[in-house]
């Protein structure tokens, strides 16, 4: 085999790899974006209504609805269950935790 077949044959497995990374990427950033619709429509009425309980304020309570849902954002990679006990727990502390440096 010469050495432009060579080169040749690294280039298309190199370019193989490249695709199969960024399939794999696309892919998780759909599983992505399903858990995190899933986090939203699971728990978004009872983020709002821990966030209202302790403000007693509208405005404040969506801000920190939208804010803890940010936040849940940035951990989704370590949610494993939608919705086991351990992520209503772990939700309910980050809401506790905005709502209260809003007071």
């Amino acid at each position: 085999m010469s050495r432009f077949n060579i080169d040749f044959v690294i280039l298309i497995k190199r370019n193989l790899y490249v695709d199969y990374i960024r399939n794999l990427r696309k892919k998780m950033e759909i599983n992505k974006k399903a858990k995190m619709e899933q986090l939203y429509s699971l728990y978004e009425s009872a983020v709002y209504a821990i966030a209202y309980s302790i403000l007693n304020n509208v405005e404040q309570a969506e801000d920190v609805t939208q804010d803890t849902f940010l936040k849940i954002y940035s951990y989704l990679d370590d949610i494993e269950e939608v919705g086991s006990k351990r992520t209503k727990a772990f939700i309910t502390k980050i809401v506790k935790k905005h709502s209260y440096r809003y007071i």
